[in-house]
């Protein structure tokens, strides 16, 4: 059997297909390589927390204006995250899970006794429980409500201790007590009251008109707790003073300088200017009874 001989032009035609695929080849090992590299230098997203005051539904947006300028500045991803629970966000925190975080006050105020925690700045707003009761009920305090059941926000929130607190000062000087009922948010323990399956409710001050609607007129405040650190911001102490440090002036300038920053709360919860200032010592000192309290519990 006789091959034919290739001709001049017939090698080159050969000669041009093997260029072609080692090209092709080379090409594509380029990519994959340039791929793989830029999937492992990409930076991890960086993890904003925020406790879990209310649904998760509204705490992300809530927090979004203030991830998306600490992306901006920092270059770098960041997400808004919270947690199924105040106790679960507590050990996230404590294990060092997130960069920044924004929680409530007796537990910024237990993890910066520990050691495990950097200040960061403070919610500058007004914050107190309130107790609400029906019009008609004719309660009017929390000392007449024994063996009541009293609805506020979920365990181990701020307004559940500061509820707590308060009964346990009632139980040192009388036999005294009631029953708890935890709610997902501030607005559905007032809604039990309205709705007759609590007796009363305590939570945080709420733009009521706005968040009940009519039916807030049937209902009215008759205590208030002493005023109170709002949620602080804080970074795991294993970043160091000076992370805790280059958040804070983030911080200083998002407020200063970003129209969203003032704003931010408003749709949500409360009405008044978002403000953030340095923690006190005796910020932390005042805390620490409801911290120790709130501790305590998760033993």
């Amino acid at each position: 059997m006789h091959f034919p001989i290739p001709t001049r032009r017939s090698r080159y035609g050969i000669w041009l297909l093997l260029v072609s695929l080692t090209l092709f080849v080379t090409t594509t090992q380029a990519i994959t390589t340039t791929e793989n590299t830029a999937a492992k230098t990409s930076p991890p997203a960086l993890k904003l927390a925020v406790y879990p005051y209310t649904h998760t539904s509204r705490v992300v947006p809530a927090w979004t204006p203030l991830a998306d300028y600490l992306q901006q500045h920092l270059q770098q991803p960041v997400v808004v995250v919270s947690a199924p629970s105040h106790a679960a966000f507590a050990q996230r925190a404590e294990a060092g899970d997130y960069f920044l975080y924004i929680t409530a006050p007796h537990m910024a105020a237990w993890l910066d006794q520990q050691g495990q925690a950097c200040r960061v700045r403070k919610i500058l707003i007004p914050l107190y429980g309130q107790l609400w009761v029906t019009k008609t009920s004719g309660y009017r305090g929390l000392n007449e409500l024994a063996g009541k059941t009293i609805a506020t926000m979920a365990r181990g929130s701020l307004v559940a201790e500061l509820l707590d607190y308060q009964g346990a000062i009632l139980r040192d000087q009388r036999p005294f007590d009631f029953t708890i009922q935890y709610n997902p948010s501030h607005v559905s323990a007032v809604r039990a009251v309205l709705n007759g399956t609590a007796d009363a409710a305590y939570v945080v001050p709420l733009p009521v008109p706005q968040l009940i609607g009519p039916d807030f007129e049937s209902i009215v405040i008759v205590e208030r707790s002493k005023l109170t650190t709002h949620a602080m911001f804080m970074t795991p102490a294993g970043l160091g003073h000076e992370h805790a440090e280059k958040m804070g002036r983030l911080l200083d300038d998002f407020q200063s300088n970003d129209d969203k920053a003032q704003t931010m709360f408003t749709p949500y919860l409360y009405s008044t200017p978002t403000i953030f200032e340095p923690i006190l010592d005796s910020d932390i000192e005042n805390l620490i009874p409801l911290a120790n309290q709130w501790h305590g519990k998760l033993n």
